[in-house]
């Protein structure tokens, strides 16, 4: 299957997002059983910078 650039952009940038704020922390988010609400909010950024509207 062949994606587009705007695939390739979309995806490049969700790869960034959670390998700088997701990956880094998600075992003590697992032992903590929960995850900061400020994750939400950096990933709405994250979507109106792509174009996604949440």
């Amino acid at each position: 299957m062949h994606f587009g650039p705007e695939h390739e952009q979309f995806r490049a940038g969700v790869h960034a997002f959670v390998a700088r704020e997701i990956a880094p922390h998600v075992n003590a988010w697992d032992e903590a059983e929960g995850f900061p609400c400020e994750l939400c909010a950096h990933a709405a950024t994250l979507a109106r910078q792509l174009g996604i509207v949440p």
